[in-house]
């Protein structure tokens, strides 16, 4: 009877124990398979805010890149005008630098006084008429400078006689040079076939208030 307890007994040990190693097996199942979830979703998010930052950075990158393709326009707009502490010198040597490449050296290249650059910024007058005439307009305004900028004349004396090709190619100078300058008041007579008489003009310039 003692024998017969024991091996009952060790039955319903053995039946135990396997149960126990069943559930416990189930139990590290899921806590493994829960495991894996969340380091999948960890990883899937790390994934995701890479992706995120990768696009991020290529955005900036193209941004920069764009950024970088206006660096000469914004260059060529900062030089349209000069600065007040630049002028006049910066811009008679510009006219005079420009003169010697077209193989002409100027008598005179000076600033026009403010008070003397009033006709330019006022208009063209017209002389008083009678009262019992129509009146016409007594000024013709010149456009506005932009924003932020002011009109200033360079007054340029040039030789008594010009090679007419080396005036034409200081004017093509002066037009396609990066610093904003427009003649202004020009005045020639032809001499010969080759040369020329060009009086004193004065040429226009943007300076930074």
């Amino acid at each position: 009877m003692k024998a017969a307890l024991t091996a009952q007994t060790l039955r319903i040990v053995l039946i135990a124990a396997m149960l126990l190693l069943v559930v416990g097996g189930v139990a590290g199942f899921f806590f493994a398979q829960q495991k894996l979830q969340e380091f999948a979703a960890t990883t899937t998010k790390l994934q995701s805010d890479t992706e995120a930052n990768n696009s991020s950075v290529e955005s900036l990158q193209q941004l920069g890149s764009t950024i970088s393709k206006y660096d000469d326009v914004k260059e060529k707009a900062n030089n349209i005008s000069t600065d007040s502490s630049a002028y006049p010198v910066g811009v008679i040597d510009t006219v005079t630098r420009l003169g010697k490449e077209a193989g002409i050296t100027f008598k005179n290249v000076s600033f026009v006084n403010e008070s003397q650059d009033t006709s330019s910024e006022e208009g063209v007058s017209t002389p008083p008429q009678d009262s019992a005439a129509p009146q016409a307009p007594t000024t013709t305004p010149e456009p506005a400078a932009p924003a932020g900028l002011t009109k200033r004349l360079i007054s340029v004396t040039p030789p008594e006689t010009l090679e007419y090709t080396q005036f034409l190619q200081f004017l093509e100078k002066v037009e396609s040079s990066a610093m904003y300058l427009q003649v202004t008041k020009l005045s020639f007579s032809k001499n010969n076939e080759s040369q020329i008489t060009v009086q004193p003009f004065e040429i226009e310039v943007y300076v930074k208030q």
